[in-house]
């Protein structure tokens, strides 16, 4: 099953402050090796049936990645139409007004307008006047009239649709209100000149790991000494776990702005120093949460579903939904 680290983060508006801990609430000092400071997990990784994971799919010595090695088949890059529901991941009411924007490269260019948008009605509802191409990534945001105050822009990078000539989909929305609690729940200070990251952690087969660490470098290969990891237990964000919980949620506050920076998601393997397991390119803006799962043997966070790489485009189903 795979899981949205928007619910997770929807229990920050239902809790109250947790109890103090022992973790440093700040970024580590300057001069902090953040790759040591973060990746340092000794414990093999689990998958969430609790046996330790053979990762039989990909192997972590392997020299390519297995992504690099999947390709969706044109026949299943087809036009669908797609219409869908803007709603808040906290209380599931729909969101009025809320423009969806579609990028096709994957990515939002500087300065480009989107390749499609739409605005939701009074119900939520919303239709895409052009189709959009299955089994091919693409990047949407969701915001509202920032004037309001009422949303805090969020991106879905990665996201491909399964083979279908129609989807219905929907379109999460985070309120100003929850994000707000975030600081107060992770013991963090957030800057709003900084973006957060967040995602979940999964093998090759599509089930979340446990006791795997993530951690992001930017464009140049540095690592932020800003940034500040946090994982969750139970779906739920604590201050004191080093590693993903059997949920496999993760998420890094206070990332510096910037194009092409990647997550990369590390983890024991049977014994020894954590190994490479994953990467995630990611781009990150101030004031905004960009959501990018990372998984096992994936070198960029774009995962096909199953019907995208299989001739014949598997069973079409044309109410299936897919995300990151």
């Amino acid at each position: 099953m795979r899981y949205s680290p928007l619910i997770a983060l929807s229990l920050l508006a239902l809790a109250g402050c947790p109890e103090k801990s022992e973790v440093e609430d700040t970024a580590p000092d300057t001069g902090v090796d953040m790759y040591a400071a973060l990746i340092n997990t000794t414990e093999p990784l689990i998958t969430e049936e609790g046996s330790e994971e053979p990762f039989a799919c990909w192997a972590a010595d392997a020299t390519t990645w297995a992504s690099d090695t999947v390709e969706p088949k044109s026949a299943c890059q087809q036009d669908a139409s797609v219409t869908g529901e803007v709603k808040d991941f906290e209380t599931d009411d729909p969101v009025e007004a809320a423009t969806v924007e579609i990028f096709l490269e994957d990515t939002i260019p500087d300065g480009a307008a989107a390749d499609q948008s739409a605005t939701s009605d009074v119900t939520g509802r919303l239709t895409f006047d052009d189709p959009i191409p299955t089994c091919t990534p693409f990047t949407y945001r969701v915001s509202t009239d920032p004037a309001r105050d009422e949303t805090v822009v969020t991106i879905d990078a990665h996201q491909v649709y399964g083979p279908g000539a129609s989807k219905d989909e929907d379109f999460q929305s985070v309120s100003t209100a929850t994000y707000a609690i975030i600081p107060s729940l992770l013991g963090v200070t957030i800057d709003d000149t900084k973006g957060s990251v967040a995602g979940t952690a999964y093998d090759c087969n599509g089930n979340p790991i446990q006791e795997a660490q993530v951690i992001l470098r930017d464009s140049e290969g540095n690592y932020p000494e800003s940034q500040v990891v946090r994982y969750f237990e139970n779906e739920f964000p604590v201050r004191n776990r080093t590693t993903t919980s059997e949920d496999g949620l993760w998420v890094l506050l206070n990332v510096p702005p910037g194009r092409s920076q990647v997550v990369e998601l590390y983890g024991v393997m049977e014994t020894g120093e954590p190994q490479l397991l994953a990467t995630s390119v990611v781009d990150v803006f101030a004031d905004s949460l960009n959501i990018s799962s990372t998984t096992t043997g994936d070198s960029d966070g774009v995962v096909y579903p199953g019907d995208c790489v299989i001739d014949g485009c598997g069973e079409v189903d044309d109410d299936t939904d897919s995300g990151s």
